[in-house]
């Protein structure tokens, strides 16, 4: 037998039309020859053909059958409704369109609208009552359509986007041009004077300084059409131009009341309008709020605060009156994704940076507990900070955990000893590494950094004195925004945010909320952070040079030997020098006595151009007859009222930790240590001058040896003030 055909399998369903409903009946797959296939394929394709129709689905409630409706029903209907209502209803269909624009229905249809309507202003008479309500409650423009022209032209009756504006205005010289061409000599040209149009019309876009620009000073198109329509209507052209004149801003002045009574009740719409948007907009707000909390945000929203609150709420996907669905829940979520996102991780920095800020404290506690002991000295100031050990692997093990967990003081000091040693011995090396160099010879059993000649120089424009530029008290220096020693600079605030949190957290966390605002909001900020102990500012070997070059003439100068001479050496020396090269190359000019403080700065000047080159400074000390006259003149009187006294930074020796101005140090002596002579308290050492405070200007600067001198006479110039 020769095989059998294959036979197909129908996998459709069979529609049955019902004239009102669709009914959908799913057929049993049958087994179907190709000529049966055949003939079905008609009717499967009208059926197919008609699936829109019979899909559709009559809803109970539709208007579509109420104009049907007889007359007397219908105005009980529309006679219980407002304007805006009618007007509403108005546009829903071509039908009613033509039914409610029936002029012969005016009175009996909009009227009795009108009284349903509180507080709706009087209709202007020469505008019908769909138009009148049109203009009330149609935010259209008028010309194109545009939606959301929410202003009524004041006294124009009209309602005009921007573009349209310049379409049905007109400039008035433009206008009164045409009017040239109609009117009888002056009489109508003269309505669109200078003088004279803003009387009759009201003009858009006034502006006196640009009278001559087009797009300024224009005037509604139909008012002036309405002017020449009302001068082309007179029997013969007027012979009195004064007399048109008023009679047109009698037209003007009458259509004013309407205006004003429009602009007015468009105002208290508008506020209407807004509250109602308010209360739909405060509505979904918190409903968005509700489900934030609901969805894991609850700390983010609480972490805003009511600033940040308030800036959630003025956000387009969350500003709108619209009531919150699921759809629009999905979409609100989708776009504040990236909004939430951020919050958490700046909630998450502030978190850590106030952690790492407590943990910090407890590591710097645990340093000054081993480097200080009773009583204090300022050489125990000079020690390692929290940054110096921060990215250490023993404190960033203890440092860097969540925040959840506990960190105590004991952690830190028991890792400190060891981290204090290696970074005592690392710093010496590499200070003496930068300096022996530049030293020369040094005297046996003498510590090259102790040398009164060992001092360091910062290349950045960073002014130190001289005195606090030596080892150990350099560590005390922190200039973070000239980063010298303990600062450093990156290139912008989004290289800082490719650091991972902790390391972020370290370099910036002495900064405040408005610089950490300003890094958020300017990724191209130059960033300056905080940073461990580092030499890469100071200048070259040549300035190194030069800086230790400098001391070692004044060392020489004060009577005492470089090699072995140490800063409490030339501090206790208690010689004031003279510049021989401004005696010699100014005669005529001062001479001063300086301390060896101003005397290094005054050398280093010398190298840089002073007095208009460079020369190598040479110095003298000063005579047994002008040393009297440096000790009267040189001593600031040492009193707490003075004005070094108020300003410097002092240390208590009786406290481990405790550093002040001069005022607060003074009642803290009296009020824990009992001690009312801030004079006599720093004569016996109970206080001193923190070794980061600038101790030349305790004494004056400089002191005057010898006035200037006359050239001509060569007589002694005495100052007058």
């Amino acid at each position: 037998m020769p095989p059998r055909k294959k036979q197909k399998t129908n996998s459709g369903d069979a529609l049955a039309v019902a004239s009102t409903n669709v009914v959908v009946q799913t057929a049993v797959p049958r087994r179907v020859t190709r000529a049966a296939t055949k003939a079905v394929s008609t009717t499967q394709s009208a059926a197919i053909a008609v699936p829109d129709t019979a899909k559709r689905i009559v809803r109970k409630g539709r208007l579509q059958a109420l104009p049907d409706f007889p007359l007397e029903i219908q105005f009980l209907i529309y006679n219980q409704l407002n304007l805006e209502d009618l007007h509403t209803l108005s546009r829903t269909c071509k039908k009613f369109h033509a039914f409610f624009l029936n002029k012969k229905l005016e009175r009996d249809l909009w009227v009795p609208a009108r009284a349903n309507t509180p507080g709706i202003p009087d209709r202007p008479p020469w505008m019908s009552e769909p138009a009148f309500v049109h203009l009330l409650f149609s935010p259209n423009c008028h010309n194109c359509g545009a939606s959301n022209i929410r202003k009524i032209i004041f006294g124009c009756f009209i309602r005009l986007c921007a573009s349209c504006i310049m379409e049905r205005t007109v400039n008035h010289e433009d206008a009164a041009a045409e009017a040239g061409k109609i009117g009888n000599g002056m009489t109508l040209w003269g309505l669109f004077s200078d003088s004279s149009y803003t009387a009759i019309f009201h003009v858009q876009r006034r502006s006196v300084a640009r009278y001559r620009d087009r797009k300024f000073n224009r005037i509604l198109r139909d008012d002036v059409d309405r002017v020449f329509e009302r001068y082309k209507a007179l029997a013969a052209p007027p012979t009195n131009s004064h007399a048109f004149f008023l009679q047109m801003k009698a037209e003007t002045t009458a259509r004013l009341p309407y205006a004003n009574a429009i602009q007015t009740w468009l105002e208290n719409h508008e506020e209407e309008r807004k509250a109602r948007l308010g209360d739909g907009r405060k509505q979904r707000f918190d409903a968005i709020l509700a489900r934030l909390r609901d969805s894991d945000w609850k700390t983010e929203l609480d972490f805003l605060g009511d600033e940040g609150i308030e800036d959630l709420s003025n956000m387009p996907v969350v500003r709108q009156s619209t009531k919150l669905t699921e759809g629009s829940w999905k979409k609100v979520l989708a776009a504040l994704d990236g909004f939430l996102n951020d919050t958490r991780a700046r909630r998450l920095d502030k978190e850590l940076r106030t952690a790492l800020g407590a943990r910090f404290k407890l590591l710097e506690e645990a340093i000054r507990a081993h480097y200080v002991t009773l009583p204090r000295t300022a050489k125990m100031d000079c020690r390692p900070r929290y940054t110096d050990f921060a990215f250490t692997p023993e404190c960033r093990a203890i440092a860097d955990v969540p925040t959840s967990e506990t960190v105590t003081l004991a952690q830190f000091t028991a890792v400190v000893p060891a981290l204090a040693e290696k970074w005592d011995a690392d710093r010496r090396a590499e200070l003496l590494a930068y300096l022996r160099p530049h030293l020369g010879k040094v005297a046996p059993a003498v510590d090259p950094l102790s040398l009164a000649i060992a001092v360091f120089k910062p290349k950045t424009s960073c002014y130190v004195d001289g005195g606090r530029m030596r080892y150990p008290t350099i560590f005390t220096h922190d200039c973070r925004w000239l980063h010298c020693f303990r600062g450093a600079k990156l290139k912008n605030a989004e290289a800082l945010r490719q650091e991972d949190a902790y390391t972020r957290a370290v370099h910036c966390l002495k900064m405040d909320a408005h610089e950490l605002g300003e890094l958020e909001n300017n990724r191209d900020l130059p960033v300056y952070i905080d940073a461990p102990f580092h030499l890469r500012e100071l200048a070259g070997d040549s300035g190194a040079a030069i800086a230790v070059e400098g001391m070692r003439r004044i060392v020489s100068a004060l009577g005492l030997d470089p090699a072995r001479a140490t800063f409490d050496d030339v501090e206790r020396a208690d010689v004031w020098l003279c510049c021989v090269t401004c005696e010699t190359e100014r005669p005529n000019d001062s001479i001063w006595a300086m301390p060896w403080t101003r005397a290094y700065a005054h050398d280093g000047a010398h190298l840089t151009g002073f007095g208009g080159r460079c020369v190598m400074a040479k110095w003298r000390r000063v005579d047994d007859e002008d040393t009297g006259k440096v000790r009267t003149l040189r001593r600031i009187e040492p009193l707490p009222e003075t004005d070094f006294y108020r300003r410097a930074l002092w240390a208590c020796s009786l406290c481990p930790a405790f550093d002040a101005k001069c005022a607060a140090m003074t009642e803290h002596l009296k009020q824990t240590h009992e001690i009312s002579d801030f004079t006599q308290a720093e004569e016996d050492g109970v206080v001193y001058l923190h070794p980061a405070t600038d101790k030349s200007i305790r004494w004056h600067e400089r002191v005057r040896l010898r006035e200037s001198l006359d050239p001509k006479t060569g007589l002694v110039m005495v100052r007058t003030y």
